[in-house]
């Protein structure tokens, strides 16, 4: 007996430590190449990581050599003020975009470019949008040569200069999104501030503690000056009425984005108009049907939002409808009043507890509605609601 029991002993002993080793290798936080693997954050926590970051950089106020500019602007206002670049035969394209080199004296910068005039063949000293500035020296022409020229003073809003230190950039402007090794052959780190989660106004530093060595600046608020906030948008395009109430049904498709009652589809001047600025390319949008995925800001909140053209005439994206909103902060509410943040509970009273997942998922298509929506630690993370036509 004493010889079985010492056996089963054995048996369970052997069992234990094989249970043991399987748990510590599916908690081994590395990869096969022994790098860290990255760790997951809730997604509703997602945008609270730049909210901290003042608002005085997002005016995109800056001085390039003494002379005073605003993220985007015209090319013309470079040309204008001594600025030159030596590939001035290449015509550019609606909707293209290109990066070249303008020099002044020994000054050299890198600029990013876009025609947004419904124009083809555009002469890009008269006709395209800056939307983009890098130095020269660290941008994609650059190659780590100083031969292009040196970098010209520059300005930023709070007395941010390149002359500053990482710690004074940090007194003004909050603790950075995130710091990246430019690359394994430089000792410099890239130091960026982005004003959302995703594609959006993102200001770099590159260099170290106390020198900073180049630097990278961009929007995608790139408006079509013709149409600036849908002041000239046509509004006979659109068939609408704005709800009254939030709706229980979620088949009525009624939202409400910060306060404001919205019915999908909805024309997105109402976002607009309401102080959400929609970052595009100034791409017009194709005859019925043409379709364009972009992102929302206001005051930090994010909205993902589908941009669709459902009338029969090319427009500018100011002019199109919203047909698709995902959400990961409780600026957006739909039907029944959840939220970011709501608890699962709320989605079986909307949906029915037949449509929610045990771990609070929802993908319920119906008609020509659909609704994604996810739930991390009980409560609702992210919402997806859109129409299918």
């Amino acid at each position: 007996m004493e010889k079985i029991n010492r056996k089963k002993f054995t048996t369970i002993l052997v069992l234990f430590l094989m249970i043991l080793s399987l748990v510590a290798c599916g908690n081994d936080s590395k990869s096969k190449s022994g790098a860290p693997k990255a760790k997951g954050e809730p997604v509703h926590k997602a945008y609270e990581e730049t909210k901290n970051i003042i608002d005085a950089i997002w005016t995109l106020e800056l001085s390039i050599d003494g002379k005073d500019y605003q993220l985007p602007f015209p090319l013309k206002e470079l040309t204008d003020n001594g600025w030159k670049f030596t590939d001035s035969g290449h015509k550019l394209d609606f909707g293209k975009y290109r990066e070249l080199i303008v020099t002044k004296g020994d000054l050299a910068l890198l600029v990013e470019i876009r025609n947004i005039k419904d124009k083809e063949n555009a002469i890009p000293e008269q006709e395209a949008t800056v939307y983009g500035l890098f130095d020269a020296f660290y941008g994609p022409f650059g190659g780590g040569s100083k031969d292009l020229g040196k970098m010209p003073e520059l300005k930023l809003p709070e007395g941010i200069s390149l002359q500053s230190t990482l710690a004074e950039i940090k007194t003004a402007y909050g603790q950075p999104s995130a710091i990246y090794p430019v690359d394994r052959y430089k000792d410099d780190s890239d130091i960026v501030y982005r004003y959302g989660t995703h594609d959006a106004p993102q200001l770099t530093f590159i260099g170290q503690e106390d020198s900073i060595n180049g630097f990278k600046i961009r929007t995608i608020f790139v408006e079509n000056f013709e149409n600036i906030d849908g002041k000239d948008v046509d509004t006979t395009l659109f068939d609408y009425t704005a709800p009254t109430a939030l709706s229980d049904d979620f088949n009525d498709a009624i939202i409400e984005v910060d306060g404001k009652l919205l019915q999908i589809p909805f024309p997105v001047y109402e976002l607009m108009q309401d102080g959400w600025v929609v970052c595009h390319s100034g791409a017009m949008l194709g005859i019925n049907g043409g379709t364009s995925q972009v992102y929302s800001y206001k005051d930090r909140a994010e909205l993902t939002i589908w941009l669709h053209n459902f009338s029969e005439q090319k427009v500018v994206p100011e002019a199109a409808s919203v047909k698709n909103v995902t959400s990961t902060s409780d600026t957006l509410k739909i039907a029944g009043g959840i939220t970011i943040g709501s608890p699962i509970s709320d989605l079986a009273n909307v949906f029915g507890e037949e449509n929610v997942s045990e771990g609070g998922y929802v993908s319920l298509w119906a008609d020509s509605l659909k609704y994604e929506i996810h739930c991390e630690d009980g409560v609702v993370s992210k919402i997806d609601v859109g129409v299918l036509k």
